[in-house]
């Protein structure tokens, strides 16, 4: 395959071969073809790049969800625990408190 600026060369030095017109051909389906390669290269890299993104973003979901910190979870799980007691305990005095209440109406 000859370069660009040897073909630039024969062309203005007149020196050109009888198959200068075949070789023109051939030289621009071989670049066409190599554009063409660095088309499809250029779509299977951004690809590439975007399942990597991918599976970095998922595999940060995944840490989120599954990577709980155990110590700060068993405080939240008490904490939750204390209301819910809590809670049980102002119903029982408030229902014992009626009842009190109601005893003593006619």
């Amino acid at each position: 395959m000859k370069t660009i600026s040897d073909q630039a060369n024969e062309i203005a030095t007149g020196v050109v071969g009888a198959t200068s017109t075949q070789t023109l051909q051939a030289d621009a389906a071989q670049v066409t073809q190599l554009a063409d390669n660095g088309a499809v290269q250029t779509r299977l890299d951004t690809a590439a790049s975007a399942a990597t993104a991918s599976q970095t973003a998922l595999q940060q979901s995944i840490t989120n969800v599954a990577g709980a910190d155990l110590t700060q979870t068993l405080v939240q799980l008490t904490q939750a625990n204390n209301s819910y007691q809590a809670g049980l305990q102002s119903a029982s005095a408030i229902l014992q408190l009626q009842q009190s209440l109601l005893a003593y109406l006619p």
